[in-house]
């Protein structure tokens, strides 16, 4: 953010409920398993539509430029189609990309808590092994990690620290991989992965 307003735009971050420093849905008071999944695409474009609503009500402000990022991708790219007069351009950055099912409970709670090596692990998936040390440099993987537990003062409580997220995104991945056929056939599926 800090580069694109060096440039002379002005920039604005949205951070999804329950993720961020945005408020954590109340059934994020509960254990997880009471609830189902929180804060699916469709609540999500409610914010990102709630969001932009807001800034182009500035004086001369006509469309914007949108940058998605990981699951905020689908979520750019979604609005952008739908609402084509409110966006000038759209970036998709760290997009969601293909990848084999990883074996996801099929019963999903509200959230879902991770630690912060359980996120290194993860960032690098995919990635070629000569190529996971070039990533993410270890200062900035652990600034980034104490920026992200201090998001949930709750988690940050627990030892080892974790950060609650909300699960409905994996409950859209997981009805988006449903086979689904008219005519008794699976269908074959894309498989999305998103951080």
């Amino acid at each position: 953010m800090d580069y694109i307003v060096a440039r002379g735009y002005d920039a604005y971050l949205v951070d999804l409920r329950g993720y961020g420093r945005s408020t954590r849905p109340p059934e994020f008071a509960k254990p997880a398993d009471e609830n189902p999944p929180v804060v699916r695409t469709d609540v999500a474009m409610r914010d990102v539509a709630a969001a932009v609503d807001f800034i182009l009500q500035r004086p001369r402000v006509k469309a914007l430029d949108l940058i998605g990022w990981s699951w905020g991708t689908a979520l750019m790219g979604r609005y952008a189609n739908e609402h084509k007069e409110r966006v000038h351009r759209l970036v998709l950055y760290a997009p969601m990309w293909l990848h084999e099912p990883a074996s996801t409970p099929t019963q999903l709670g509200a959230y879902r808590t991770w630690t912060i090596d359980c996120r290194a692990e993860r960032s690098a998936d995919g990635a070629p092994e000569a190529k996971k040390d070039e990533l993410l440099s270890p200062e900035v993987f652990g600034a980034w990690s104490a920026a992200e537990v201090a998001t949930d003062p709750e988690g940050a409580k627990q030892s080892p620290p974790v950060v609650r997220t909300p699960n409905g995104s994996y409950a859209d991945d997981q009805d988006h991989r449903r086979p689904v056929s008219r005519f008794g056939n699976p269908r074959k599926s894309l498989h999305l992965h998103w951080s």
